[in-house]
């Protein structure tokens, strides 16, 4: 898990994921969504093995985090399923969270969208402002 400045968050799921592992990856989300006011996340599921069940119930503590883009690639059909299905638990507390989501088959892609994600948003602050 890495950060790219000043809102991209790029998360590799490589092997089980344990939930140390997406505390630590919250954890960061929240520390961006607080200094920037919104997050983008890059995730790569080429390699995700399994979701402990510890883990999928960390997504509770995700549900303050001004996501405004969630792209995906590399998952399998699994893998979708889990995350459609983390999202939509998800979107019981922050309404709005799974229109950000977006599955992809490259990194390409995936980065592509997130970058007109993060134009279509800063379009509507500009808008905002100077209305």
């Amino acid at each position: 898990m890495w950060l790219e400045p000043p809102d991209l968050v790029c998360v590799v799921a490589g092997g089980d994921v344990a939930p140390e592992e997406l505390r630590s990856t919250i954890l960061l989300e929240g520390a961006v969504g607080r200094a920037c006011g919104r997050v983008f996340l890059l995730v790569d599921m080429s390699g995700m093995g399994i979701m402990e069940s510890d883990a999928r119930k960390m997504v509770r503590h995700a549900v303050d985090i001004p996501f405004r883009g969630i792209a995906v690639y590399g998952a399998g059909f699994k893998a979708r399923v889990l995350v459609k299905m983390l999202a939509a638990a998800l979107q019981l507390f922050s309404p709005g969270v799974a229109k950000f989501l977006s599955f992809f088959s490259t990194e390409e892609e995936a980065r592509r969208w997130l970058f007109a994600q993060r134009a279509l948003v800063d379009a509507e602050h500009a808008r905002v402002v100077s209305a």
